[in-house]
């Protein structure tokens, strides 16, 4: 009678461990898969901050005749944040810049 006890303990023992490093890994898994959704909703919350809208005149022509394939778009930043040009291009039109009141 003492023997079966003693297998049921080591059972128990045993499940008890198992069901330890089951919730050890599972902890540290959601962790991680916590960490990774933080990371994206930052990336997220960027790009909201940052939003652009075309304001061109529909009915205008959006390329260069003179051969060279410039396109000239004019673009309003409706973002909260600012937009920075890029290195190279010209911000010299007055709507690059601009954000709605």
């Amino acid at each position: 009678m003492a023997g079966g006890s003693a297998a049921e303990l080591i059972l128990f023992i045993a499940a008890i461990v198992i069901a330890a490093s089951v919730a050890g890994t599972l902890t540290s898994e959601v962790d991680r898969v916590s960490d990774a959704i933080s990371a994206k909703s930052l990336d997220v919350a960027g790009e909201i901050r940052a939003d652009a809208e075309i304001v061109s005149d529909a009915g205008a022509q959006v390329y260069n005749r003179s051969g060279n394939e410039n396109v000239t778009v004019h673009v309003r930043n409706t973002g909260a944040s600012d937009l920075p040009a890029e290195p190279g291009r010209s911000t010299s039109s007055s709507t690059a810049s601009t954000r709605p009141p």
